[in-house]
């Protein structure tokens, strides 16, 4: 399993970094940019000094430094220590012709002078080992004939000073920036993912029952994941409707079995086994049937079986016959021998089961049951319709649709849990089949089941 992370560090973290490394190199880029113009100053100076020292130096004919007042005047090279220095040095015999004032105990020694006309970072060699930047070049006095070296040095300490000031004042600068950037980013993150606590709010009122779905109020990036959350809670809403649906249809199932089972026991007979092991076999077979049935509900259409109608209808009217013993309620069956329902056993029970308990829940002694083979005005292929009818007060024409709807009853006062129709329907609809409700000219209700079925060849 791997570790969880955070939404809102990840963002911060690799927007960070987005932002702090362009930052710092643009900031060591400045700061090169900075030193380069401060650094060209720097030479610029020594160089236009140079210029003004060989253009002021003039010799005697023995090559000595005839002196000229207006440039030694100058106090940068006076001072002894102010960081400027010049030195003069004959070529003939490596000898120094001169040196500013500046430059009282040391001198730079004729070995270590550079190229003309390149500024070099001559290491250790200005006072207390200091370093020096000097520019030499070469100039031959036309008095003597001779060829001087002149040079002119700085102590660049200053323009490193400078630099170092530029360099912090660029630090604070985009330390503050920064700063500003990570406060902005912070903010920035949290305020684009109200969008997701704003759907852990709405996910926490559907868990508690105050909404059925996300609303539309999402950003269009959040949308797609919001449509795809209301399709799962709407999935499961189905799936969760479908089971209690089908533990419904089975405790109904069972309920006719059951009930035979107790008045069988309350009423001992010589063919008590034999009842009981036969609706034991039905509950069997009822549970099996559940356990094999697909998450659609659908029969087998590819092998559907055949499925003898009279002999269930038998089955069924025993059985019910037996539950209500005690309104001694005779079934009267009408069908042919021949007469097959195109599917299973189990669904054809369980369909004239719901119908004939209805009929015998609701007669006054008679139900009557028949089939016969019909042509469907819709479906195509052979078709059986199967009737029921009862002797008993029916059922108002303007509530007959409305007794379709799981949980509702004609008559809230007689038990049962008004599962019966609904489960008719929802079985013989998979089947391609109907289920209609009319007057029975027997005075009760009329029921006409269509399945899919047929005469069998004999």
């Amino acid at each position: 399993m791997g570790t969880v992370r955070s939404i809102a560090l990840r963002l911060i973290g690799s927007a960070t970094l987005c932002i702090m490394v362009p930052l710092i190199i643009s900031g060591l880029i400045i700061s090169h940019f900075f030193q380069a113009p401060i650094i060209q100053t720097l030479d610029h100076q020594i160089k236009s000094d140079l210029t003004s020292l060989i253009g002021y130096t003039k010799f005697s004919t023995s090559g000595q430094i005839q002196r000229y007042k207006k440039y030694y005047n100058d106090g940068r090279f006076n001072e002894v220590g102010s960081g400027w220095y010049w030195q003069i040095v004959s070529l003939k015999n490596n000898r120094i012709a001169g040196r500013s004032w500046s430059m009282k105990g040391f001198e730079i020694s004729p070995k270590v002078i550079p190229n003309p006309d390149q500024p070099t970072l001559l290491r250790g060699i200005g006072p207390s080992k200091t370093d020096l930047k000097v520019i030499t070049r070469k100039s031959v006095d036309q008095n003597s004939g001779e060829t001087f070296m002149f040079l002119v040095a700085a102590d660049p300490k200053f323009i490193y000073d400078a630099i170092e000031r530029v360099n912090s004042r660029l630090f604070w600068v985009y330390l503050i920036l920064g700063i500003g950037l990570a406060v902005g980013l912070i903010l920035q993150v949290r305020f684009g993912l109200l969008p997701l606590k704003k759907l852990t709010s709405s996910l926490a009122d559907i868990k508690e029952g105050r909404k059925k779905e996300l609303g539309d109020e999402f950003p269009v990036e959040i949308k797609p994941l919001t449509d795809e959350m209301n399709s799962l809670l709407e999935h499961t809403r189905t799936i969760l409707n479908r089971a209690r649906t089908e533990v419904g249809n089975l405790a109904h199932s069972l309920k006719t079995p059951i009930s035979v089972i107790s008045n069988a026991n309350r009423q001992p007979t010589e063919k008590r086994e034999a009842i009981i092991q036969t609706e034991i076999e039905k509950i069997e077979r009822h549970i099996k049937s559940y356990l094999a049935r697909d998450k659609g509900n659908s029969p087998d259409t590819m092998t559907p079986g055949k499925t003898n109608i009279l002999g269930a209808v038998q089955s069924l009217s025993n059985a019910l016959e037996k539950q209500y013993f005690d309104k001694d309620i005779r079934v009267r069956i009408t069908a042919p021998q021949n007469l097959s329902f195109q599917g299973s056993r189990n669904d054809l029970e369980e369909m004239l089961g719901n119908i004939m308990d209805n009929a015998c829940k609701w007669c006054q002694s008679r139900v009557w049951v028949s089939a016969e083979a019909a042509a469907h005005p819709v479906v195509a292929g052979p078709m059986v319709n199967l009737v029921i009818e009862d002797d008993g007060p029916g059922i108002p024409s303007a509530l007959r649709e409305e007794i379709f709807e799981r949980g509702k009853r004609a008559d809230e006062t007689k038990p049962g849990s008004g599962l019966g129709l609904s489960i008719v329907r929802q079985i013989s609809a998979l089947y391609g089949g109907d289920i209609l409700l009319e007057t029975s000219p027997k005075g009760g209700l009329k029921a006409i089941l269509t399945v899919p079925g047929g005469v069998e060849k004999v």
